[in-house]
């Protein structure tokens, strides 16, 4: 609803939607200045991917030459949209959205939703590696915390059609500011601390983790998370922990929970971590999130 809001395909009452200090909302459609690649990637099956790159009215020669060979969709120009593979589909749509010259704003409506994990990762490197050449901003919708992460400069976080969260990527995961926002960004283990200094939480145990980002208030009662793959087992790591179950291994990886403080924590460790017992662990200050308790 948002994209379309933005695109002007929607038309919400009292919708203010401005780009560059532009008023868009007065303006149609098609003279906003802005590509969309809506969700299924909207491929007309009568057109070839060289047809369907230049498609818009604006675009530029040059331009679709440079974003099929930068796709790798050179080879594949007189194909139709029924030949390709869903990876090849969305190399078409986001190039077709590139090669307008007059597209001041890209909106990219959960690019890579219906693809598999392998290809969904590599295609995010595809965009990521080609954002620093599109002299656009791009707003991108997604539902995955790792690809807002890798992808965004700034984050908004809608829930229910509000704005719980905004600000710099790195500030919001840090700082999520409440337990929803938290959990839309990724968090699943979760305890509770006391601030003991504006860097430092106490969780219980004789465990005080540092923390960074902005400085926390002395007293206060918070939350706080951290991604199973951000917590490093290492005998000489600065906090003490206890390993309570270490599974099997799977894809050169070994799933453990073990206890820090006084939360129970279910991370990723390298196949040759210690058995069940006591251990030591490092976790990066930068990692933790952490958010008020009545956030």
């Amino acid at each position: 609803m948002s994209l379309r809001t933005i695109a002007g395909l929607e038309r919400g009452a009292g919708s203010v939607v401005r780009c560059d200090g532009r008023d868009l909302a007065a303006l149609p459609p098609e003279a906003r200045g802005i590509a969309y690649v809506p969700q299924g990637y909207a491929l007309p099956p009568h057109l070839t991917v060289a047809q369907q790159v230049g498609f818009a009215v604006d675009s530029d020669p040059a331009l679709v030459a440079h974003w099929m060979a930068a796709f790798g969709l050179a080879e594949l120009s007189r194909r139709y949209p029924h030949e390709l593979s869903p990876g090849q589909r969305q190399r078409v749509a986001l190039a077709r959205a590139l090669s307008r010259p007059s597209a001041g704003l890209v909106l990219l409506d959960e690019p890579f939703s219906a693809l598999d994990a392998p290809l969904r990762a590599r295609l995010r490197q595809d965009v990521l590696a080609v954002q620093g050449g599109v002299r656009a901003t791009t707003i991108l919708v997604t539902h995955d915390p790792a690809e807002a992460m890798l992808l965004a400069d700034e984050l908004l976080v809608l829930e229910g059609g509000r704005v719980i969260r905004a600000g710099p990527v790195d500030e919001v995961f840090s700082r999520p500011g409440g337990e929803v926002a938290a959990r839309l960004l990724g968090a699943r283990t979760i305890g509770t601390g006391d601030v003991l200094s504006p860097t430092r939480i106490d969780i219980g145990g004789g465990v005080a983790l540092g923390v960074a980002g902005a400085p926390l208030t002395p007293g206060a009662r918070v939350r706080w998370a951290v991604r199973p793959h951000q917590v490093r087992l290492d005998q000489r790591g600065e906090y003490p922990a206890t390993i309570l179950h270490r599974g099997a291994v799977r894809d050169g990886q070994r799933s453990v929970r073990l206890r820090l403080g006084e939360a129970v924590l279910d991370i990723v460790a390298d196949p040759s971590c210690p058995d069940i017992g006591p251990c030591g662990v490092t976790i990066d200050p930068l990692a933790l999130q952490v958010w008020p308790q009545d956030g």
